[in-house]
């Protein structure tokens, strides 16, 4: 699985505004736009890179934290190598994690 444009625009503004000491963020997405995928892909971007020790998910339904966290379950790093050639975010569609 990839990421749309616009999970990929959201997830380079989420590291952007970290970077620049703006901890809190809002990303505002359209219904059906991936808003749980892109908030689990940050998740294992921040655990695995910004060697993040928590993070604090937020629902306001029982039936929406069941869906996250079985979305979560079933979460494939974009960067398994076993399923795919890594690629970083805000790379062009045909680079690997070289960046070539």
């Amino acid at each position: 699985m990839h990421l749309r444009d616009c999970q990929e625009t959201a997830i380079i503004n989420l590291e952007a505004s970290f970077k620049a000491d703006r901890p809190r963020t809002l990303i505002q997405m359209a219904t059906g736009a991936g808003k749980t995928y892109t908030a689990i892909t940050s998740i294992y971007r921040l655990l695995k890179y910004a060697d993040a020790r928590r993070i604090l998910f937020l629902v306001d339904t029982k039936n929406l934290g069941e869906q996250a966290e079985q979305e979560m379950m079933s979460y494939v790093p974009l960067d398994d190598a076993a399923r795919n050639q890594p690629r970083r975010i805000g790379a062009p569609k045909n680079a690997d994690a070289r960046g070539v």
